[in-house]
């Protein structure tokens, strides 16, 4: 009795077991969906040289901070994620906009863009567990938000 429990253990053993390969999270990574509309949704690009850029929302109006960059390091099922620097848009003034952005209609424009350093004693994590979503691949983040890999080159964006 005792080998067959652990034969359906081992056969049941969930994916956030799994281990992730560094070389398979190398791109970008999309959120919710592997279509590009009028802007990207939040997006991470994760670089052979353990460079990652996060891209907030393009669809978001009001969003302030437009990326984070860091490093990151892989090790098994979580990224761990070193931030050094954001871009963010600094002053301008809030208008209603033309087009519906995922803040109603309002956006923030006559903005500039400044690169904030960040302290780099905080470490992040996100723990990942692979899945396919039709025949796409894809990961889940902290077992909540679905990623598409959109690209294999990270410099595509």
């Amino acid at each position: 009795m005792k080998k067959i429990l652990l034969l359906i253990f081992v056969i049941n053993i969930p994916n956030h077991c799994q281990i992730i390969k560094e070389k398979s999270l190398i791109g970008i990574w999309q959120a919710n969906t592997k279509i590009i509309s009028s802007g990207y949704q939040d997006t991470y690009q994760f670089f052979s040289n353990g460079d990652f850029i996060f891209h907030t929302n393009q669809n978001d109006g009001l969003q302030r901070v437009v990326e984070i960059k860091g490093s990151y390091n892989l090790i098994k099922d979580t990224i761990y994620l070193e931030i050094k620097s954001t871009l963010e848009k600094i002053g301008g003034k809030i208008v209603r906009s033309d087009i519906t952005t995922l803040s109603d209609s309002w956006e923030i424009i006559d903005c500039h863009i400044k690169e904030i350093k960040q302290p780099s004693d905080d470490i992040q994590n996100i723990i990942l567990e692979p899945c396919k979503v039709k025949d796409e691949t894809c990961l889940i983040f902290d077992k909540s938000i679905l990623y598409y890999k959109i690209n294999n080159n990270p410099s595509k964006y």
